[in-house]
């Protein structure tokens, strides 16, 4: 087992669907610099990893630079 685990987004896909990752018993979730993650493209691969993890883990969201609009 892995108790932390620090990946992108395109990384951490490309562990899943070699089987090298599977998210069943994943506690918490962290993303940092989200924002940027948005603006660059990668909500759908965020999207579809977060929807394989359990919904009742912590999710958690970072960013330096979040404007007045999030």
């Amino acid at each position: 087992g892995v108790d932390v685990l620090i990946a992108t987004p395109g990384r951490l896909a490309d562990l899943r669907e070699r089987g090298a990752v599977e998210f069943s018993e994943v506690e918490v979730t962290v993303l940092d610099e989200a924002d940027h993650m948005a603006d660059m493209g990668f909500m759908t691969e965020v999207a579809a990893i977060l929807d394989e993890i359990p919904r009742d883990g912590q999710r958690m969201l970072f960013s330096a630079t979040l404007d007045n609009g999030v």
